[in-house]
């Protein structure tokens, strides 16, 4: 969608990477978490879920 837009594209063959990175935390009054699956751990965990766009 930002690639379609010329006040937000790049270049014309650009792409905007999205890393999607979950942020472990132990604890029980945490704001903002949630069980989520990390798949490089292959395990369940309570983390915080932040997408990062370059």
């Amino acid at each position: 969608m930002l690639q379609k837009d010329s006040e937000t594209r790049f270049t014309d063959r650009g792409v905007s990477p999205i890393d999607d990175v979950l942020i472990d935390h132990d604890g029980k009054c945490i704001e903002d978490v949630g069980w989520l699956w990390d798949h490089a751990e292959k395990r369940n965990t309570i983390a915080h879920d932040y997408l990062i766009i370059n």
